[in-house]
């Protein structure tokens, strides 16, 4: 008899932030045209091969998919988990998934730093939560992760809605997710295949491009584009060198 979902050997960071095997949409709505409703639909329509958990505690069924009451009622963990909840419950679903050892988080709720002086305290519980667990976190107030190639689009980018992108060569990492739209949206309508894989996240994590530039698995001779806003850690230039292979996951 088990006491929790089975755990995995960990798998390398771009993995989970990429392309994991499973994934978790913690808050999952039933409604398609919500925010919290798209991540589903996108992942079933772009045919993402992983298992996914869609979790919603007040619902038995979401979008014609069984929903599970919990990450701790799930039978493994998953190696991403979207938070798509509201900002109070947020908190303590990063909090579940550090303690399950989910590899990676993104938290789409805002209310955070942006905030005021109490969403400064929230997100400092979210830093220490990173800090006792090791989970990474994207966000908060993250439209998500994308990634074409692998199919893992865990985005609730109203840009992807009907869109029908091919994986291109360039990779975007921003803190702006109606940037990321805009990039995607315009250059489906010229042909072109933008991202292969990109991310959206907040100025909690302002070495959003460093550390997703070293760790994806684009190939260097690939053009990187970042669009940041002003943040309290300034980015280095040299967080968008090539990365070198390190067969290290640090």
């Amino acid at each position: 008899m088990t006491s929790g979902p089975q755990r995995s050997p960990p798998s390398p960071l771009a993995q989970a932030l990429f392309a994991p095997r499973s994934v978790a949409i913690v808050g999952q709505s039933d409604d398609a045209g919500k925010a919290a409703g798209r991540p589903l639909k996108f992942l079933r329509r772009m045919g993402y091969a992983g298992n996914v958990y869609p979790v919603n505690p007040r619902r038995e069924r979401v979008l014609g998919e069984r929903a599970w009451p919990s990450l701790s009622a799930l039978p493994e963990v998953p190696e991403h988990a979207y938070v798509v909840t509201a900002t109070a419950a947020a908190i303590d679903a990063v909090e579940e998934c550090g303690r399950l050892g989910v590899r990676v988080a993104s938290v789409l709720a805002d209310g955070f730093a942006e905030a005021g002086a109490q969403g400064v305290a929230r997100e400092e519980k979210l830093r220490a939560i990173c800090a006792r667990t090791g989970i990474r976190l994207v966000g908060p107030s993250s439209l998500g992760v994308v990634d074409l190639r692998s199919k893992a689009m865990l985005t609730a980018n109203a840009a992807f809605d009907g869109a029908d992108l091919p994986a291109g060569r360039i990779f975007v990492a921003s803190h702006s997710g109606s940037m990321i739209g805009a990039l995607a949206s315009r250059g489906h309508a010229r042909g072109v295949g933008l991202p292969a894989s990109f991310r959206s996240a907040t100025r909690s994590i302002c070495r959003s491009a460093r550390s997703a530039r070293r760790r994806s698995k684009i190939p260097a001779s690939r053009p990187t584009c970042c669009f940041s806003r002003p943040c309290g850690t300034p980015l280095p230039c040299g967080a968008l060198r090539p990365a070198q292979p390190s067969g290290k996951d640090r």
